[in-house]
């Protein structure tokens, strides 16, 4: 059940894209379809269900204060769950300079809140539940792409900044951009910091591990 949203997910996008995009982790690849989404472009609205962890995020409301990282993930997928710790280090990090991270699941409720309740404080970051598939076709769809892990990066205009794997090291280099004061931890990321995986996992859950 909880992989059925996603299938269905890939078909539709399929369809609105024309073709699918092979997704390699941390390409960033785009369709050239002007259509297509594009970096600059203002930042879909976040329709959300229910907020699993954290507050409700309205990026409208933040917009001049605040910068998002609006990720896409499912429970099932071995590279979501690898980027989790570097997930919560950026927040730690830049979290008091104006970013809030976002990870967006269309899975059921009650499995996202047992995988989220089993990970307790290493998952530290804001969770919500996409609402009928809105939020991922207004971001995945519309940007061509079915692979997951996959984020994007808004910055306090409310434009879409940077769009790629959470691990891809190009996303430090824009985090860097926004928030060119922010403190880094002594630790840094590489303790943290997955390295990118050769594939995705495939909305339909079928990509490689």
């Amino acid at each position: 059940m909880k992989k059925t949203s996603y299938i269905t997910l890939a078909s539709t996008i399929a369809m609105a894209a024309v073709a699918t995009v092979a997704y390699a982790a941390g390409s960033g690849t785009k369709s050239a379809n002007p259509e297509m989404g594009q970096i600059g472009d203002p930042a879909p609205m976040l329709e959300i269900a229910s907020w699993v962890k954290g507050q409700p995020v309205d990026l409208a409301e933040g917009q001049g204060k605040k910068a998002y990282l609006v990720e896409f993930w499912a429970t099932w997928c071995p590279q979501c769950e690898k980027v989790i710790p570097h997930l919560s280090e950026i927040q730690k990090e830049y979290g008091d300079s104006g970013l809030s991270v976002v990870a967006v699941s269309m899975e059921e409720k009650e499995v996202v809140e047992n995988f989220v309740k089993s990970k307790g404080a290493a998952m530290d970051y804001t969770i919500g539940l996409d609402k009928d598939q809105q939020t991922a076709m207004a971001y995945m769809a519309k940007f061509g792409l079915n692979g997951i892990p996959a984020s994007f990066l808004v910055d306090k205009q409310g434009k879409i900044a940077w769009v790629g794997h959470p691990a891809d090291p190009e996303l430090e280099t824009q985090l860097a951009k926004l928030f060119p004061n922010a403190e880094k931890s002594e630790a840094g990321d590489s303790a943290t910091k997955p390295a990118p995986a050769k594939k995705r996992r495939t909305l339909g859950g079928s990509g490689s591990k």
